[in-house]
């Protein structure tokens, strides 16, 4: 059994910290969208069931 406790805490960071993190979350964007790229023109399954088979069944 697992319990999990979410948390929202209001951050303040400096005006350095806060570039910093906007650069961290557009680069997260960026790679998040090539993952999808290559998911959707791979034709890669969406189902939680198929992506387990074809990772660790195989």
């Amino acid at each position: 059994m697992t319990l999990d406790r979410i948390a929202k805490v209001r951050l303040y960071p400096s005006e350095i910290h806060a570039i910093q993190l906007s650069d961290e979350n557009q680069e997260y964007q960026r790679l998040a969208n090539i993952v999808s790229e290559w998911v959707f023109n791979l034709g890669f399954p969406m189902n939680y069931l198929k992506i387990n088979h074809a990772l660790y069944k195989k």
